[in-house]
């Protein structure tokens, strides 16, 4: 997958507020977010940007990205 441009950035993050609402939980539990941030650290998609890791696939910032219980990593890896 080529790395998402603005609009389809935007359109990421109104899916992951959408499904987060439908879900009831702002916040993944612990246990997700540690095997979410297992999955992204081993990922050659997870890069560095003045000091914030983000994903060049999505342009999401890592640590809060995994954090949010109704996101997903736009190349289904969990």
């Amino acid at each position: 997958m080529a790395e998402m441009n603005l609009i389809e950035q935007a359109a990421s993050i109104l899916g992951t507020i959408r499904a987060t609402l439908k879900d009831g939980k702002i916040l993944a539990t612990e246990e997700e977010v540690q095997k979410r941030a297992a999955v992204c650290l081993g990922c050659d998609k997870l890069k560095e940007k003045r000091v914030i890791y983000s994903c060049v696939t999505c342009g999401c910032g890592f640590k809060r990205k995994i954090a949010v219980s109704g996101s997903s990593c736009p190349l289904g890896k969990w």
